[in-house]
């Protein structure tokens, strides 16, 4: 309903408009102090226009949790903001792989056509902890309790360098095979061939 009041009036003219039937034809934002029971539909062309800082197209419904496709390529510092990249069925690294934390495996995990392996340490967890611990100039053989059982340096072989073991020989030679250093089971004294 309008109201009027003659122009002749001390008062400014006020005017409610109670239904705009006609169309508005309205640019920028819009602010409405009331309520929009209705704001009609759009498509997904009209709303990628109207959105300034990104592009619409397609199919978009509910959460993006799952996203199909060809992935694009991350060209901005994006390691410092994901924390997990769930479950990966294969994945291929062109360039160097950064471990700061452990590599754990499913006990069914196979590393192949490495060219080498640099390390301090290997450790077997079949049997505890027995491992092979490298030296500068040696390689050792360890027991669960860190103790050396064999070590190899150089030309060396040590037996026994932290705790006392038992060395069995089975199935020696009974005779002399007559190759120059072999050892043979003479009666059950140990014999090194000449």
């Amino acid at each position: 309903m309008a109201k009027y009041i003659p122009n002749n009036s001390t008062i400014s003219p006020v005017v409610n408009a109670d239904t705009v039937t006609t169309n508005a034809n309205l640019t920028g934002h819009v602010t409405s102090v009331g309520n929009a029971a209705v704001l009609g539909s759009f498509t997904v062309a009209q709303l990628s226009t109207a959105i300034s800082n990104a592009t619409l197209s397609g199919n978009n419904t509910g959460d993006q949790t799952n996203v199909s496709g060809t992935a694009a390529t991350v060209t901005g510092a994006a390691q410092t903001n994901i924390t997990s990249v769930g479950t990966l069925t294969a994945v291929t690294v062109s360039g160097n792989i950064n471990a700061n934390g452990n590599i754990v495996g499913d006990d069914g995990t196979n590393i192949t056509n490495i060219a080498s392996v640099s390390c301090d340490n290997i450790y077997f967890d079949g049997d505890g902890a027995t491992g092979i611990e490298m030296g500068a100039n040696d390689v050792s053989i360890v027991d669960s309790d860190g103790n050396k059982n064999t070590t190899f340096t150089n030309d060396t072989l040590e037996v026994g360098v932290d705790s006392t073991i038992k060395i069995i020989f089975n199935n020696l030679p009974t005779s002399n095979p007559g190759v120059t250093g072999q050892l043979w089971n003479n009666s059950g004294v140990l014999n090194i061939s000449g």
